[in-house]
């Protein structure tokens, strides 16, 4: 085969991988890019409804949980984890299983154990997180991405290939003159831009999606079935005999154990009893290290003598080191808020490099009207569908998230389900409605509309706790809201662009020729 028809296959290659996978990928990295802010975000959801002052001693860890306790059938038998408030959450929290097996976790009011209600009560964040890994689908989804995130790479490596001669002649060029060519320039451009990341992210994101494969073929070839070698080696520890003892003891020598732990290793994270409240009770703390990009540390200790059963850090184990070295890489939160917004931009240039990519699959087939006519409406639909559904459907999710009371048991299936229906919606309208450029334009002005609504409710509703919140320190809140506008903003001065830019009689003519949608 000439190298001529081994470009051009891998060009046809490169095209057909990124029309397969482009929509779940696409849908990946608008959401991996606002899950970013997944603090600000929650905060931004939660805090105005139950707005406390940072400042005041927090109530201490045991009078917390002692004080919850008896207001729930909690089995203190098994395992009991309270987090603690940190720079990551504001609240406190309060995880356990009831007698009858079933989990709950409980928001806790850091300077009075006050119970404020549901750990997901407001969710929306964690909602667009799962999005992010898993497409909300489970574990189906977690491999879908994985496999979807494999095949991103593959096209990857073919676009650095096929454009690897023109790369630094042509990475400039833009040439607004034709459609293709122009759509052509961005779309290589941005790919030579944004590969560092792009790689970055398909390299974790494998690991992280399909770590099932290897972990199986570690216990399979290495540890001739044997799981439990493979978890000591890495460094999980479990207590060799589980605490059953019914015996009362004190538990306040936890105090001095998460004292010993922050001055010794670094600052507390979580704190998980086993059997709490007995004599053979068994503490484990997960806590930073400080000065490294990767700080997680571990320990067991056994309560009633202070004696340590374990510690596990990146001082002495290279797993735990490597895990944490790519849980932060792929996070971005080794650094500054302005290394999420690099991230967060570079998120939104991959979505502008999928959906270019999609519109180039379809004007090269203009040509092949009876092979791809049906692929061509396909792929165009859904890729305007998609679009502009994404924007709209995360702006309603933003609104119903401030709108919907927080004491609504079903509040969190109302956002995601209204989140759907939306995305479903105009998807449906790409495939129904001719005039797409106005399809297009006038989904942005309705993201920026309910965006302006979703502000507007922050004023009216909660602008007295979100002042206070401000003024007590919490200004990541005003952050998100300062990016919301400029995002509506952003959408307003799209939408009227293309008000001003409607094409001409003579294009509009060659589009239905062509049987091409007008917006490509």
């Amino acid at each position: 085969m000439s190298k001529a028809n081994s470009i051009k296959n891998l060009i046809s290659s490169h095209g057909w991988l990124g029309i397969v996978f482009s929509l779940p990928l696409l849908i990946v990295f608008w959401a991996g890019g606002l899950s970013l802010f997944l603090i600000e975000i929650g905060r931004w959801a939660e805090m105005p409804h139950h707005p406390f002052d940072p400042n005041k001693a927090p109530l201490p860890v045991l009078e917390q949980i002692d004080k919850v306790l008896p207001q729930t059938n909690a089995d203190t038998s098994g395992r009991l984890t309270y987090v603690p408030p940190s720079k990551y959450r504001a609240y406190s929290t309060l995880y356990y299983r009831d007698t009858e097996g079933k989990f709950h976790g409980l928001k806790l009011k850091p300077d009075s154990g006050e119970v404020l209600g549901d750990s997901e009560q407001f969710d929306y964040a964690h909602f667009l997180y799962a999005l992010h890994y898993n497409l909300n689908l489970g574990t189906i989804g977690t491999y879908a991405i994985g496999i979807a995130t494999l095949f991103m790479f593959f096209a990857i490596l073919s676009g650095i290939v096929i454009h690897f001669k023109k790369i630094v002649p042509q990475l400039f060029h833009y040439r607004p003159q034709k459609k293709r060519v122009m759509l052509l320039d961005l779309h290589t451009l941005v790919g030579v831009i944004s590969l560092p990341y792009t790689i970055m992210y398909t390299i974790t994101g494998l690991i992280f999606n399909l770590v099932i494969v290897y972990q199986a073929s570690m216990v399979v070839f290495l540890y001739q079935g044997n799981t439990q070698q493979l978890m000591n080696d890495v460094g999980f520890f479990s207590p060799a005999e589980e605490p059953k003892s019914q015996v009362k003891a004190d538990m306040s020598r936890v105090y001095e154990l998460v004292e010993q732990s922050e001055s010794e290793l670094g600052e507390v994270r979580q704190l998980r009893f086993f059997n709490y409240g007995h004599d053979d009770a068994i503490l484990y703390i997960r806590g930073d290290l400080p000065g490294d990009i990767s700080t997680r540390y571990e320990a067991h200790y056994r309560i009633s003598s202070g004696e340590q059963l374990n510690v596990n850090s990146v001082d002495n184990n290279n797993f735990i080191k490597g895990q944490m070295f790519l849980n932060q890489l792929h996070f971005g939160d080794y650094a500054g808020t302005d290394l999420r917004i690099l991230y967060f931009v570079l998120a939104l240039l991959v979505c502008a490099l999928i959906i270019a990519g999609n519109i180039l699959w379809v004007e090269k087939r203009r040509r092949e009207a009876r092979q791809y006519s049906r692929a061509k409406v396909i792929v165009s639909n859904l890729t305007l569908g998609s679009c502009v559904g994404l924007l709209c459907a995360t702006a309603l999710g933003f609104l119903l998230e401030r709108l919907i009371p927080g004491e609504w048991a079903n509040r969190n299936s109302i956002v995601i389900f209204s989140f759907a229906a939306m995305l479903s919606v105009f998807t449906a309208l790409a495939f129904a409605i001719k005039n797409k450029r106005a399809l297009l334009r006038s989904s942005l002005y309705l993201c920026a509309l309910l965006i302006a609504l979703c502000l507007a409710a922050d004023a009216f509703l909660f602008g007295t706790e979100i002042r206070q919140l401000i003024n007590y320190g919490f200004k990541d809140i005003l952050g998100f809201q300062i990016g919301m506008l400029l995002s509506a903003i952003a959408a307003i001065l799209v939408a009227t662009t293309l008000a001003k830019d409607k094409p001409n009689a003579k294009q509009e003519k060659q589009a239905q020729k062509n049987r091409v949608n007008p917006a490509f």
